[in-house]
């Protein structure tokens, strides 16, 4: 209810505004609101935000011909920067976090995580290459948007690898019979390593077996 109020009220906004301006350059300024009917199959869609000398700056709305909201995203110098995320009818599909190029400044401060104490945070000064990169964590979601399926972290456009398994089977690199491992979630291995000494007991489950 919430996300819809926001989504709702920004809408308001920003059809109040004046729209579809251009400079003296040519170039795109301030509020548009594109309507794009359907071509080659592709279905018609809406799309609303700002424009700064041309490129999209700041929040920008994907949204079907019908008004629902298919996307929101963030844009700097053109370039998608910060959380996106991205719906369907069942609710939402995924987040994306991205980090943007300065073409003025390739070079940026970010934040970076130390592997061994996660609460330690140093600033590191790097080059951005390309005009978006992965940076951060990425979220998919389960058909209905309720639970999520898998996260992802990435560092400057490299997955961590540390980036949990979730709900994955992995293949030995060394079979040949094709058998899959099941990964063992960490909790119980780290119980199995707790009580790997401890005289075992055997507990009644019911069953009346031979």
């Amino acid at each position: 209810m919430k996300y819809g109020l926001i989504v709702f009220f920004f809408i308001a906004a920003l059809n109040t505004i004046a729209q579809n301006k251009t400079d003296a350059n040519g170039l795109k300024q301030g509020y548009w609101h594109i309507n794009m009917p359907e071509k080659y199959g592709e279905p018609a869609y809406q799309d609303k935000g700002y424009y700064k000398d041309g490129k999209k700056e700041g929040i920008w709305l994907h949204l079907s011909d019908m008004g629902d909201t298919l996307a929101i995203e963030r844009y700097k110098y053109g370039n998608k920067n910060g959380i996106s995320k991205y719906y369907n009818l069942e609710g939402i599909v995924r987040v994306e976090s991205w980090i943007a190029r300065n073409p003025d400044n390739p070079y940026d401060t970010i934040d970076v995580y130390d592997i061994n104490d996660p609460n330690k945070i140093e600033k590191k000064v790097v080059k951005i290459e390309g005009s978006s990169v992965k940076h951060g964590k990425w979220i998919y979601y389960y058909p209905g948007g309720r639970m999520v399926e898998r996260e992802e972290k990435y560092v400057l456009g490299q997955l961590q690898n540390d980036a949990p398994l979730q709900n994955k089977t992995v293949k030995a690199t060394t079979d040949t019979s094709s058998k899959k491992i099941k990964i063992i979630p960490k909790e119980v291995l780290k119980y199995e390593k707790e009580n790997s000494g401890k005289k075992k007991i055997k507990v009644r489950t019911g069953s009346t077996g031979l």
